[in-house]
């Protein structure tokens, strides 16, 4: 019976396999025969570091403990047949090459061997040229598959590093932007303190106090600076203070931000706090990240004057953002977000024109731009995107063309709001 080959085909088409690895590959020999085990071992042992097995769960235990490179398996032993080694060795090293030798071929003995990925099947007795070639070909391919992991974890390490990278890049364009609007506004009142100053010799206690609360509101940007440049946290640990983040405090600095956002001129912009006080479980600087980012996209969305609204609201019950994360016209994150009330919903909404569809699959790229002619720019969600799931919110983006877009961000609260 001519030998069938089921898991390891060499053709003159097939890829030029790699050569043998400088160590000497590692030959397991299970047979119940002991003087066959023994003559292979001579035959072998000059080019193979051969190791011996007399039954299936004696090779099994070895394998477990160390690295084989081919097994020369009889199909015929007392407790557990070569095919059954076959299979259960697959679940402990799935990459050992397997020979199957038989005294009594058949078909449906082959064709099995075939199922079970076994490198070849051989009957007895065995040209010993055959066994040779057969098992050189064998251990050819256990060291090519080891070749191909390598290859592949080199790769997906590079891949890893290019997306840190572009993180990082799209970090810094993100800090980048969110600095310019308080460091302008810090450089403007700066300059307007120096010339007031300088005006005015005995100043009286009016303008001391209206220069003191200038100086309050210079140095609350610049806290704010410092916390955005504190880098996004990478973890659910560490929520924040246990009392949470005031979610008034965290629309109040927002303002700050927009207010003063190139962005934001020509256009209305309206932020309102929650009516009821609550405690938000995650730092404020990641918080006025998204918000910050998800307003000037607001703003952007045309330089026709329009206006932008942030409203926010205490939601007692589980919110419904079931279905496909990305369907025509809606965008759910919701990664990391466990949906336990109670909620805070924080949703911006603009009357711009609204994402067209071609953007939809593309919109948390960071090249992206709904404005002709600025294709680099991006919109800034791809930071977004991943400050959403560090902090176990969830974002829900609706937008139809024409119509304008709400992008409501829901965070946890650390604690019951009492109404009183």
């Amino acid at each position: 019976m001519h030998p069938v080959r089921a898991g390891g085909v060499l053709t003159a088409d097939s890829p030029a396999l790699p050569p043998l690895p400088v160590r000497r590959p590692v030959l397991l020999v299970v047979d119940d025969d002991e003087p066959l085990r023994q003559a292979l071992r001579l035959i072998f042992e000059y080019q193979y570091e051969v190791v011996l097995a007399a039954s299936g769960p004696h090779a099994l235990s070895l394998i477990q403990r160390g690295l084989f490179d081919v097994a020369v398996v009889d199909i015929r032993m007392p407790g557990m047949s070569g095919f059954e080694f076959l299979e259960r060795s697959r679940t402990v090293d799935p990459d050992i090459q397997t020979v199957i030798l038989s005294g009594q071929s058949t078909f449906e003995m082959a064709r099995q061997a075939v199922r079970l990925d076994a490198f070849d099947f051989l009957p007895k007795p065995f040209d010993l040229q055959v066994l040779r070639q057969t098992i050189q070909q064998a251990a050819r391919r256990r060291a090519w598959l080891r070749f191909e992991k390598k290859r592949e974890a080199a790769l997906q390490r590079a891949v890893t590093a290019a997306e840190t990278a572009a993180q990082e890049r799209d970090l810094l364009v993100s800090l980048l932007s969110e600095f310019r609007a308080p460091l302008n506004s810090i450089s403007a009142g700066a300059a307007a303190l120096d010339q007031e100053l300088t005006r005015q010799s005995t100043p009286s206690e009016p303008q001391v106090a209206a220069w003191r609360h200038q100086l309050q509101e210079l140095g609350r940007q610049a806290t704010l600076c410092v916390q955005l440049a504190g880098g996004p946290r990478q973890d659910l640990s560490s929520p924040g203070p246990p009392e949470g983040v005031p979610a008034v405090q965290v629309m109040d600095d927002l303002g700050r931000l927009l207010r003063v956002h190139p962005a934001s001129k020509g256009h209305q912009l309206t932020i309102r706090p929650p009516a009821l006080p609550a405690g938000l479980k995650a730092r404020e600087a990641d918080l006025l990240r998204i918000l910050v980012n998800l307003g000037r996209n607001a703003l952007e969305s045309s330089e026709v004057p329009h206006r932008v609204d942030f409203e926010s609201w205490l939601v007692n019950e589980p919110v419904l953002l079931d279905g496909p994360e990305r369907s025509q016209g809606r965008f759910v994150l919701r990664e990391t977000f466990e949906n336990r009330p109670p909620l805070l919903a924080i949703a911006v909404k603009d009357d711009g024109p609204g994402i067209s569809p071609e953007i939809w699959p593309h919109l948390f790229q960071t090249a992206v731009t709904t404005k002709p002619g600025r294709g680099d720019v991006g919109l800034g969600l791809t930071s977004v995107r991943d400050l959403v799931a560090a902090t176990g919110c969830a974002l829900e983006i609706r937008s139809e063309p024409g119509s304008g877009t709400t992008a409501t961000l829901y965070v946890p609260v650390v604690r019951p709001v009492d109404p009183s």
